[in-house]
């Protein structure tokens, strides 16, 4: 059932946004730093990552945007990486799904970088169009 599946990932995406909010809570009260070392799973269900990325796009990147869904946005979209990045996979989709990540999470840092609304991407945090700092494309490098 299509209804059943939208309301699982959706569960699952909020939980991961639960779990990134946790962890930026813990490190702030108890002025920690952290990494997360890179997985070692070898089996990895990509159309889930897929699945849950298109729903975490739409829901935080679509087209009203705010900084703090955004900034939520980039924060799961790396951790989705530091599970897919690191492998290396023989099927079409598993590639696709790793270009996904790299292209959603470039989509939602330069959302972010770009405070004003213009054309149908609309923030509500900054609803004006700012020509004379925006009115260029954003690039974002290595």
């Amino acid at each position: 059932n299509v209804k059943s599946l939208v309301v699982c990932i959706n569960n699952i995406v909020q939980v991961n946004i639960i779990l990134v909010s946790v962890r930026r809570i813990w490190a702030v009260v108890t002025n920690i730093s952290y990494t997360i070392p890179a997985s070692s799973k070898t089996r990895l269900d990509t159309e889930d990552v897929t699945n849950s990325l298109r729903a975490l796009m739409w829901r935080n990147v679509g087209i009203t945007r705010k900084n703090q869904p955004l900034k939520e946005a980039s924060e799961i979209i790396n951790f989705w990486q530091r599970y897919v990045m690191d492998k290396t996979f023989e099927s079409t989709h598993s590639f696709q799904c790793q270009n996904m990540l790299t292209v959603c999470s470039l989509m939602a840092q330069t959302a972010r970088k770009r405070r004003e609304s213009r054309g149908v991407h609309f923030r509500s945090d900054y609803p004006q169009r700012d020509d004379k700092k925006f009115q260029k494309h954003i690039t974002i490098t290595r």
